[in-house]
């Protein structure tokens, strides 16, 4: 019925896209959360996410939580957040990796070595996962974290200066040719180097992301992930910039292009937006293999159980929470099991784990009604233009968490950046 090889944005992707968009406003809307964080109900070992909320100027497309650098102010928020780690070891919780994001995690390298060693006293992690920037990758960074990560995770977004200038990163972290020089001197420092790219800037043409394709893949990293283009709508950025950079056709046709332009000989597609080599197991999002994590640090989200917990954004209150020893929630979303089936349907759907799925219904039939699924070798597998709709609904998904955090944002004041003295 449907050319399903060829990728564009026909009805079917329309319906998906609005279909998400509806059941993200429809579910994300937080409530007051003050009662103690729960205790931990089992010895299962779950992933722990931590949230440094700190950067030397901002990206204007960037919403997640974050505030200008300031030595002290960073300094004194390492230390509680080391003991919001102790309280949540106290909470009976243990966990077998670690990612950190910020932010920028690495703007204290001492105090982020200083962290993940106090982590692994805690806890059995055996992995840590790390984000940073093209300009904290030299030393004293790699001094502090060099042994420490096995993950780290450069966001680049694109090596066209004209785009890095839309975005804020011209003039903050230099040219695309310095930044590609700078990655790719990274690369013999870390076991795993995931690089961050972005496309389907306003008006990107096609060749200009053939070029950032080919530059990336010339630098040997270990894996790539093209992340669509994403802010929130109201924020200043995306209100400025709303003429042009939502084009869902041009996304469909950039799409089909970085599917036909990666070397799959050397990288296997993990997820819509992910290629690895080398080993199958490295993906950046950590929604994907972990159905619970904690969330810690200002900012931060985590899941457990049918709960979504997203912790204070204000410093203020973060740290006087911290204080009277609970950990930082402030608000929750309770998710019911047939909300909680269907999040974790995009979720595998857009990680290719589509074998022996308990899938809700209709939701999966209607799936493949559309033939964005079709019956491979006894198993299931996505269409190309499957793919390109659990994109569409994965960005979507991203959007809501990113209006939240907008919402959230909105509530501060000048007095929520700073600790009480």
């Amino acid at each position: 019925m449907f050319d399903n090889n060829t990728i564009r944005m026909d009805f079917r992707a329309r319906f998906a896209s609005k279909i998400m968009k509806s059941a993200c406003s429809y579910y994300l809307k937080p409530k007051k959360f003050n009662a103690d964080f729960p205790e931990c109900p089992d010895n299962k070992k779950r992933l722990l996410y931590l949230h440094i909320p700190f950067c030397f100027s901002f990206c204007t497309y960037c919403t997640f939580h974050k505030f200008i650098f300031d030595q002290k102010t960073a300094e004194t928020y390492f230390r509680l957040l080391k003991k919001e780690m102790h309280l949540i070891h106290e909470k009976g919780y243990n966990f077998g990796a670690m990612y950190i994001g910020g932010g920028t995690p690495t703007v204290l390298p001492a105090e982020l070595a200083g962290l993940i060693d106090y982590a692994k006293e805690l806890f059995d992690i055996k992995e840590v996962s790390c984000e940073s920037d093209p300009d904290h990758v030299s030393s004293p960074i790699l001094e502090n974290t060099v042994d420490r990560i096995d993950r780290l995770s450069v966001g680049i977004q694109t090596f066209n200066d004209d785009y890095l200038k839309l975005i804020g990163r011209y003039d903050k972290f230099g040219s695309g040719e310095s930044q590609l020089e700078k990655v790719k001197n990274l690369m013999p420092h870390f076991p795993i180097v995931n690089i961050d790219m972005i496309y389907n800037y306003p008006y990107q043409k096609k060749e200009e992301l053939i070029n950032d394709i080919s530059k990336v893949l010339s630098t040997g990293s270990q894996q790539i992930t093209f992340y669509p283009l994403m802010f929130s709508s109201n924020s200043d950025w995306g209100i400025k910039n709303r003429e042009g950079s939502k084009s869902y056709k041009r996304e469909s046709e950039l799409f089909q292009l970085i599917l036909t332009n990666m070397d799959t000989k050397k990288y296997e597609q993990r997820t819509q937006w992910a290629f690895s080599k080398d080993t199958g197991d490295i993906i950046d999002e950590y929604v994907i293999d972990n159905d619970e994590y904690i969330g810690l640090g200002s900012g931060a989200f985590g899941f457990i159980g049918n709960t979504l917990y997203i912790n204070s954004f204000s410093l203020k209150e973060y740290g006087k929470l911290i204080k009277d020893n609970k950990i930082s929630a402030v608000k929750n979303i309770r998710f019911g099991k047939h909300a909680i089936k269907q999040y974790r349907m995009i979720v595998d759907l857009f990680g290719f784990n589509l074998n022996n799925k308990a899938f809700p219904e209709p939701e999966f039939s209607l799936l493949k009604l559309s033939e964005c699924v079709q019956n491979k070798n006894g198993g299931y597998s996505l269409t190309p233009q499957g793919e390109f709709i659990i994109s569409l609904m994965m960005s979507e998904f991203y959007d809501g968490m990113n209006r939240v955090r907008t919402a959230m944002r909105k509530e501060l004041t000048d007095e929520d950046s700073v600790f009480e003295t």
